[in-house]
């Protein structure tokens, strides 16, 4: 996502969790285990059509949560995002069938397909399904009436930031516990171009960047760049 003003970034990365971020929001993972499984409400979106069906009620992990039905309602949902003491509850999708690595079709789309705002919560194509890439970034809108990624921005508050430090990644093999560590007010250059991801030197300068940038960050919590994280960004 592409702007002329600074981006917010959350970071997190998994290991018993960590969650970085803000404005560009890093996040890292790990997976939940079975003694400490999560139940989340899943909201069913007011403004866009999702299926109503009994598995998007309350779930303890993603076998839970049906993606054969979601698939039948969009091939490109890949995984669903859920972050605790927020309304971020939606579908993640990626275009699956572009030939462009950087497609950025939900960036003006929503998962109905229909064109403009509010548009989807994505990734590009060459992100990996199950969240095992060096970084994974997820795209989401700051809308003014709220929705998608706005409320990202609440983690600015140093409050707030230390109350609510989870993100939940349901995928078909497993649920992903991330812990956020970092929120910071990125530049706007385009990180997947900006950085190599598959070189750990590139991402250890990644990780120092968002340090270096950030609102609020967890000095208690060690990120390394063989861990595998996860930014949530936004406008």
């Amino acid at each position: 996502m592409k702007t002329n003003r600074k981006i917010a970034i959350i970071s997190a990365i998994v290991s018993g969790c960590i969650v970085i971020a803000f404005w560009n929001f890093i996040f890292g993972r790990d997976k939940i285990q079975e003694d400490n499984k999560q139940s989340t409400e899943i909201k069913i979106s007011e403004s866009l059509n999702y299926p109503q069906n009994d598995q998007k009620e309350t779930v303890e992990n993603a076998t839970n949560i049906d993606f054969e039905s979601l698939k039948e309602w969009n091939e490109d949902i890949y995984a669903w995002i859920t972050i605790p003491g927020t309304d971020i509850d939606y579908p993640v999708v990626k275009k699956m069938d572009s030939n462009d690595p950087f497609d950025d079709y939900y960036l003006s789309h929503t998962v109905d397909h229909e064109d403009g705002f509010p548009g989807a919560i994505y990734s590009h194509p060459f992100s990996d399904v199950y969240f095992t890439d060096a970084v994974t970034i997820l795209y989401g809108h700051n809308l003014r009436d709220g929705g998608m990624f706005t409320a990202l921005h609440n983690f600015e508050d140093k409050d707030f930031f230390n109350e609510n430090d989870t993100i939940i990644i349901h995928t078909q093999a497993g649920d992903l516990n991330y812990r956020i560590f970092a929120v910071s007010r990125f530049s706007d250059v385009f990180i997947p171009e900006e950085y190599d991801f598959s070189d750990l030197e590139e991402v250890e300068r990644y990780l120092k960047d968002i340090k270096d940038s950030s609102i609020n960050f967890r000095g208690d919590m060690e990120v390394a760049a063989n861990d595998k994280v996860l930014t949530l960004s936004t406008c």
